[in-house]
């Protein structure tokens, strides 16, 4: 018998920067934010949970974290709040204080479907590279190794490998990657891990698990993957005005597929009319056959 469960969709919205705004109008964080989540509210069919994969804010004020709550009101589906390098947790849960925390960091998990995400904690207070002591890595080994037969995707602000990036990629031995890296192995229910942080939509794989790390809602970073000349500065882009984006996880019994979406849709080129439905017809037979 085929698998019955359910497709969940899960959307990311990550790096939003709430309180980070530019001199144009288009470089505001908080217009930037209400653009993907305005998309977001229409689509159809609707996420089943939005995940907020870090940097919720720029400075980890109170402030700002309210003003996000109050432009997260238009979706009606669960929001789970994650903490980045830019966060504070203490204003983050003084606002949204309903996230659970796991001995005072804020992780957690959400299910549905038969299946679970774990949300961690990868802020080190004070520092823009990523954390992950010996405390939530016992944590994380628990959850997992509690239910091993239960599908699971790992959300995390901090992507653990480098992409090219090099004033942004860690070190491959930092000892909070390779703590992550000895819980991961042991535990083949995760299918994927689902970060953010780089302001680029990237798609990698790590431990043998894909990774998917999110588009950010404010601006981009430029994929630049020359060596960085900081002792001969040459002028190069390092951030770049690109819309607003997010992603759109689509996880299936046995596949997760990952849109990388922008606030702004398009402009239609071909639309479902009456040759096209018999097109579209000719090529969902062909799909379905042997």
């Amino acid at each position: 018998m085929p698998d019955r469960s359910p497709v969940l969709l899960v959307c990311q919205i990550s790096d939003l920067h709430i309180g980070l705004d530019g001199d144009a109008p288009d470089e505001s964080a908080t217009v930037r934010a209400r653009a993907v989540i305005d998309r977001i509210a229409a689509l159809d069919p609707a996420p089943d949970v939005v995940v907020l994969s870090g940097d919720l804010t720029d400075r980890g004020d109170a402030l700002s974290y309210r003003r996000l709550r109050d432009l997260l009101a238009p979706l009606a589906m669960p929001v789970l709040p994650m903490t980045g390098n830019h966060d504070r947790r203490a204003a983050m849960l003084d606002v949204f204080h309903g996230t659970p925390t796991a001995g005072g960091f804020v992780q957690y998990d959400w299910r549905l479907g038969g299946r679970r995400i774990i949300l961690l904690d990868t802020l080190d207070e004070g520092r823009g590279g990523g954390g992950f002591c010996a405390e939530r890595a016992a944590w994380f080994d628990a959850a997992l190794g509690a239910e091993p037969d239960l599908p699971t995707l790992v959300a995390l602000h901090h992507p653990p490998f480098g992409v090219g990036i090099d004033w942004m990629d860690p070190r491959d031995d930092a000892p909070w990657i390779e703590r992550l890296r000895r819980v991961v192995s042991r535990h083949p229910q995760i299918v994927a891990l689902i970060a953010g942080h780089l302001h680029r939509p990237i798609a990698a794989s790590w431990m043998g698990r894909p990774c998917m790390v999110a588009s950010s809602v404010a601006p981009q970073l430029a994929p630049d993957l020359r060596a960085t000349p900081l002792a001969a500065p040459d002028g190069r882009a390092l951030v770049v005005l690109e819309p607003p984006a997010f992603v759109l996880h689509r996880w299936s019994a046995d596949a997760l597929a990952s849109h990388f979406m922008q606030a702004a849709t398009a402009p239609a080129l071909v639309r479902l009319d009456a040759s096209m439905a018999a097109v579209l017809a000719e090529c969902i037979a062909e799909n379905h056959s042997d």
